[in-house]
This record gives structure tokens, C-alpha cells and sequence, in this order.
């Protein structure tokens, strides 16, 4: 018969009451400041990207697995003991739900959470007995003194992991996103949908106002190439360092958005020409173009929609909002589309009377015109 590490002298290691209080009360020690620890990624604001370190600071629940596995023998009690622990700890690091959210959604995305910690505690734990059976088959020849010391020795070598794993994660993270977005970017050159990412609408530098309208342009004036807005959280620094190398060593593309700027005069016209309305929503205006409804809203790795806003969703530019809230009081009711034959593969959509985006057919938003009512 095989014996293992922890299990072989039952007779010798069978925990009292004692053993099992004090398991209880270091676990809920720690989850207490695992809760502290996943804090600021539960609480975060979604538009935000928050440290790598706190982002592994969310897998640190693992590690105690470990020591119940070298401490406490099977049975219902230690069943009971990983049950509740998976549950706690997945409650621990689902994120705070945004106003608006439904609550059908909030239960779904806890009930998910809380039954992937039981399946991977389930396996880690059945991992680490299959693992102690093989290193060691017959620890349980050996004294009490040499077995303790094994077990305290592995015990000490999974808190050093567990007390470096948060900072070896942000590294890892740091050194994979570089590779993965000078990749993106050089794919994106060759394929010629290469943009200029921007965090921010204000941070567009093409932006210029006068009585009538204000525009912003989303096209980039040095190099032609068009200007993604993301969110700081989809923001990627080494695209973007990777692009202006690329730029430097190339110049201006033939591929370039130059000739599509859309001038003052002609996003004026474009505010009041009469134009097709979009009376059915979510509508595709072109393959790389689409109108839809609704407040954009991030969690949890998911875009829902909802409210009564309008937005875009463009195939390479992503997708904008554009609420009354941040450019002006009410909200966008109607939507319209047309066209102008001075631009070709580029389509005007105008919300009510106060608002006018250029886009291109395959999916850039090149730029829009803001009524100065």
C-alpha cells in the first residue's frame, strides 16, 4: 500500500480539535487580508488600468491550498474547510459591480466565480496528494521529527513563493505585453491599419472650434495615420513606441488617412443636409460601421449597453460614445447617414441636429463636428 507524507501515520498525525481551530482562524486571518490585497482591483474604476501587482495579488488564494494539503489529513471536515475557503476567496476578488448593471448578471458572474475557485481548488488539492505519493512513497517510514521538519521545510519554501509570486507576475506581465503589442503593432503596419492610440478625446490634437462648430480630428496631421481613442486600460505604451519607430523609419504611408480629412466647411454642411434616419437600432451603416444604442459600461472583462446615448462602433476605432452628458445637455434621440462624392469610402452619421461623425467604410472614425448652439 502507497503511503504519503501526510497521511501515512494517521495514528500519529490525526489533528484534535486544537489543530483544526487554529486552521480556521490562520485561514481567516488570510482571507481577511486577501481581502485587504484584492481591494484595489475589486474597487477599481473599470476606465482604469490599475498595477500588475495587484493583478497577481488575486491568484495569491492558491498558495494555502498547499498548506492544507501538508497539514490537515482528508476527510468531510477538510472537505468542508476547502469548500468554504473557495467560496470566501472567490467572493473576495469579484469586482464591484457599475450602476446599471442587472442583477441577473451580478449572480451570474458570482455564481461563475465561486465555481471556478471550488474546480481549481478541487484539482490543485488532488494535484499536490498525487504529487506527495510520488516524491514520497514511503514517508511514512520515517520518524515523526524527519516528517515534520519535510513538511515545515515545504511549508516555508510555499510562503517565500506565495510572498514574491505578486511581484515575479507584474514582471512577467510587463516583459509579455511588450512582446505581444510590438507584434500587434508590426501586424497592424503590414496590414495597413496602423493607428495613433490616444487615451483621451481631448488628448486628439486636431481639435479646433470656431462660431459655428467645434471639430475634432482623428486623423494624425504629421503622419496621416488615424487616431484610435482607448480607454487607459486598453492604452498600450509599446504600440505606440513601436509605431513612432516605425513612422521614423518609413515617413507618411500611401496608405495614409490624409486625404479624407474632412474640412470645416463640409462637416457644417454635413449638420444640416438632409440625410437617411436610422430608424431601426443596433443598424449596420457599412460592413466596418455600426449605430447603436445605449451607455457603454466595462466589468469584469465585459462591455454591456445600456440607457438611451448613442454610439459607434467602429471595426478599427473601437467603440465611442458619444452621451449629451460630456458634450452637451439632453440626450441624442435620432440618428441619420449620407454621404458626400468629394469623399469617397466615407460616410457622414449625424445624431439630431447637433452632431456629425465621419467615418471611413472599412471602420476608422476620422473625425466629428459639434454644433455650437
Amino acid at each position: 500500500m502507497i503511503q504519503t507524507l501526510d497521511y501515512a501515520r494517521p495514528e500519529l498525525d490525526r489533528p484534535g480539535f486544537g489543530k483544526w481551530a487554529l486552521a480556521c482562524v490562520l485561514l481567516a486571518v488570510f482571507l481577511v487580508g486577501y481581502g485587504f490585497l484584492c481591494a484595489p482591483w475589486a474597487t477599481r474604476n473599470m476606465d482604469y488600468r490599475i498595477d500588475d501587482i495587484w493583478v497577481g495579488a488575486l491568484h495569491l488564494w492558491i498558495f494555502p491550498l498547499l498548506l492544507l494539503v501538508l497539514y490537515l489529513p482528508p476527510g468531510r471536515f477538510f472537505r468542508g474547510i476547502l469548500v468554504a475557503y473557495a467560496i470566501l476567496s472567490g467572493l473576495c476578488s469579484v469586482q464591484r459591480p457599475p450602476r446599471g448593471v442587472e442583477w441577473t448578471l451580478i449572480c451570474l458572474i458570482v455564481i461563475l466565480t465561486i465555481a471556478f475557485h471550488i474546480a481549481i481548488a478541487c484539482a490543485i488539492v488532488l494535484g499536490a496528494r498525487f504529487a506527495i505519493t510520488r516524491v514520497y512513497p514511503h514517508a511514512g517510514e520515517h520518524g515523526q521529527t524527519q516528517r515534520t521538519f519535510r513538511r515545515a521545510s515545504v511549508a516555508f519554501i510555499v510562503v517565500l513563493v506565495a510572498a514574491a509570486f505578486p511581484f515575479g507576475y507584474r514582471s512577467t506581465a510587463i516583459a509579455v505585453r511588450k512582446i505581444v503589442q510590438r507584434r500587434h503593432a508590426d501586424a497592424d503596419w503590414r496590414n495597413h491599419t496602423a493607428a495613433i492610440l490616444k487615451e483621451s478625446p481631448w488628448d486628439v490634437n486636431g481639435f479646433h472650434s470656431s462660431s459655428r462648430i467645434s471639430i475634432s480630428s482623428w486623423v494624425d496631421g504629421d503622419s496621416g495615420l488615424p487616431i484610435r481613442v482607448c480607454s487607459p486600460t486598453d492604452y498600450q505604451a509599446e504600440y505606440v513606441q513601436r509605431i513612432d519607430e516605425l513612422l521614423k523609419a518609413h515617413g507618411v504611408t500611401a496608405w495614409s488617412q490624409k486625404e479624407r480629412v474632412v474640412s470645416e466647411a463640409d462637416f457644417a454642411t454635413m449638420l444640416t443636409a438632409k440625410m437617411t434616419q436610422i430608424t431601426v437600432i443596433p443598424y449596420d451603416v457599412t460592413p466596418g460601421i455600426e449605430v447603436n444604442g445605449g451607455t457603454v459600461v466595462r466589468w469584469n472583462g465585459i462591455v454591456l449597453h445600456g440607457g438611451n446615448d448613442r454610439f459607434i462602433k467602429a471595426k478599427y476605432s473601437g467603440t465611442q460614445a458619444f452621451q449629451r452628458d460630456s458634450i452637451c445637455p439632453g440626450t441624442f434621440t435620432n440618428a441619420y447617414f449620407a454621404r458626400l462624392p468629394r469623399y469617397p469610402g466615407v460616410v457622414f452619421v449625424r445624431f439630431d441636429d447637433d452632431l456629425v461623425v465621419a467615418c471611413t467604410d472599412d471602420g476608422w472614425i476620422l473625425g466629428y463636428a459639434l454644433a455650437n448652439d
